[in-house]
């Protein structure tokens, strides 16, 4: 569990609401490849995000990396796949920031945060989303958040619920649903030989 010491550091480090961001304007070249990407994503075409992607695409932080181990993955040979769309989706819907090494990345909203906060201990809870007194939907609510930014004090597991601190404010229940981990899925592009690519598309830390 964590402490009070945790949430104090917290809102020193980090501003007290992390909406999407969109640093990545004001490139053709850029703008281009995301219209590409955006496209492929509707028609969920493999073959169009192979085009879009770099020989040596990361999957994950182990493994060597490469189309066929992203493929694998992912469940690519079977059309029935849809979880890689959703994710891909969710990640570009969260903004687009420029990385320290001239890259970019979806979501934008976490880059630069620092390190001074456990990404692990971090979560924004999206519009709307009611911080409860208990882990139940029929628990009163403590307030109505909006991409407000939350330190984790329990976690009930995975689709469950989550009891957060809000820095200088009430503390409670969110449905994990609702809320958005700086350790979720994201996705990094760089230019290669001139062109955009897809270098990695990854969760964890």
């Amino acid at each position: 569990m964590i402490g009070v010491a945790l949430a104090a550091a917290l809102a020193a480090a980090t501003p007290a609401r992390l909406p999407p961001v969109d640093h990545c304007r004001g490139d053709a070249a850029f703008s281009h490849f995301r219209a590409e990407l955006e496209d492929a994503v509707s028609r969920k075409d493999p073959a169009a995000l192979r085009r879009l992607a770099a020989d040596d695409i990361s999957s994950s932080f182990g493994g060597d990396g490469g189309w066929d181990e992203f493929a694998s993955a992912w469940g690519l040979g079977d059309p029935r796949t849809i979880r890689l769309w959703i994710e891909l989706r969710d990640a570009m819907a969260l903004g687009c920031a420029r990385t320290e090494a001239g890259g970019r990345v979806f979501p934008g909203m976490f880059e630069g945060l620092g390190d001074e906060i456990d990404p692990f201990d971090l979560l924004v809870a999206r519009p709307g989303a009611a911080l409860r007194a208990s882990p139940d939907k029929a628990a009163p609510v403590q307030a109505r958040l909006d991409w407000t930014v939350t330190s984790i004090l329990e976690n009930l597991g995975p689709g469950h619920w989550v009891k957060v601190q809000v820095p200088g404010g009430p503390s409670g229940w969110l449905e994990t649903d609702l809320t958005i981990s700086p350790i979720g899925y994201r996705l990094v592009s760089e230019l290669r030989d001139g062109r955009w690519r897809i270098t990695a598309f990854v969760a964890g830390d």
